[in-house]
């Protein structure tokens, strides 16, 4: 089975609903929270999470990440790793600072702060479970959230 997705991270307001944000999960380091969790399908592809108009179904959410440690966590890399309902075999795409400068504001979290990013995911398949992994520039990582589940 061929997966397409892409995680691309975009700056853009997200459609509202009526699911409550997760839990956080917790490290010592980064507390991470997505809204909504689970996440519903947005049901289309836009164009600015696929990069291209492509048949697929796509998830809109919100990843906040705070930093709970006493210096500030300068993420280096982060990673995505999808997980297609059905398949044992997961996607991982890599990502550089750059990248995650562009999805949330600044690739730096203050000591006490929090940034927050506008995401999307597009699967050509029904539903499955995404989750991502950042690494900080100083060696700290990786730190990993929790799977967020994309409804069909």
């Amino acid at each position: 089975m061929k997966l397409r997705f892409a995680p691309i991270l975009m700056l853009a307001l997200l459609v509202a609903t009526c699911s409550s944000p997760s839990a956080p999960s917790q490290s010592s380091v980064l507390r991470f929270t997505f809204s909504p969790n689970p996440v519903p399908t947005a049901g289309v592809v836009f164009v600015g999470c696929s990069g291209q108009v492509a048949p697929a179904k796509t998830w809109l959410y919100t990843l906040k990440i705070e930093n709970r440690s006493s210096t500030p966590f300068v993420i280096s890399s982060l990673s995505s790793t999808l997980k297609a309902t059905g398949s044992s075999t997961p996607f991982t795409q890599d990502y550089d600072q750059a990248t995650a400068a562009l999805a949330f504001g600044s690739a730096t979290i203050p000591s006490g702060g929090s940034v927050s990013g506008g995401l999307c995911t597009f699967l050509s398949v029904p539903s499955g479970t995404v989750s991502y992994a950042f690494r900080a520039s100083d060696g700290r990582g990786p730190f990993s959230t929790e799977d967020l589940q994309l409804l069909p």
